[in-house]
């Protein structure tokens, strides 16, 4: 089955798309890999995953940036590297659109500095309404005293830029879960953020529903972030063979 939705979303591009997606809005999950062949392995890449409320998903690779993955995993984006990769994105979304979005949601596995901020707000100047995210994980675990774990959807609120939220657990429209081990939490940081916590909340649910690799009624991890490592591994390999001019729509990288 897994395989079947694959190879129809690689013939006719969207097999299916969600409601909670905003017209006007650019979506896109920003990831990192290592270089390993530029500067023996000292080197970075970004790359963002763009998302389109039409469903439309195109894969962007940014510029290389100093990195020395052995030494820190965390990758550190300066300003002028933060503000040129959104300005990609930006770009990209108006090839596509024909005109810029109003509104930009960036997700991020790392937090953002204070230099990264900077960066993004700045190629985001002419977007009105801008919203940075960290998406991580955190070892924490929520009980109920029902024999069912926690509903998927439940939102722990621990301030007004912090939040715990389950997009596994128990589904009220199966009245199941299904699953085999007591559901965690995503953690959601958000950083200067225009739009509500709820609807930035919304949208990550939706994003769980976006999983063209598996035909699951969702997964725990949003699409946006989900597959950054698996598509950063595609183009360092594609880099190493000097292939150039790879096509950008996402299925392409299934």
């Amino acid at each position: 089955m897994i395989f079947s939705v694959g190879l129809y979303y690689k013939a006719t591009g969207i097999p299916w798309k969600v409601i909670d997606l905003y017209p006007g809005t650019c979506y896109a999950g920003v990831g990192f890999y290592p270089d390993n062949i530029a500067q023996g392995g000292q080197m970075g890449v970004s790359m963002a995953q763009i998302f389109l409320h039409t469903g439309q998903s195109y894969v962007l690779r940014g510029q290389p940036f100093p990195w020395d993955f052995n030494q820190d995993r965390n990758p550190h984006l300066n300003e002028d590297h933060a503000s040129a990769l959104m300005m990609e994105i930006v770009k990209e979304y108006k090839n596509h659109m024909e005109q810029e979005p109003q509104r930009i949601v960036i997700h991020k596995s790392t937090e953002f500095n204070e230099e990264k901020l900077k960066g993004f707000n700045e190629g985001a100047k002419t977007i009105p309404d801008k919203n940075f995210l960290c998406i991580s994980r955190k070892d924490v675990r929520f009980y109920t005293d029902d024999q069912y774990p926690v509903v998927r959807g439940t939102v722990i609120s621990i301030s007004n830029n912090e939040h715990f939220l389950y997009t596994s657990g128990f589904i009220p429209a199966l009245n199941t879960y299904p699953g085999s081990q007591v559901p965690t939490p995503l953690y959601v940081k958000l950083y200067e953020c225009d739009s509500t916590y709820e609807q930035l909340l919304i949208e990550i649910m939706a994003f769980s529903k976006l999983d063209w690799n598996n035909a699951e009624f969702c997964s725990k991890y949003h699409i946006t972030l989900k597959v950054s490592h698996r598509v950063g591994i595609i183009l360092e390999e594609a880099r190493a063979r000097k292939i150039q001019n790879l096509p950008k729509q996402y299925r392409f990288f299934m």
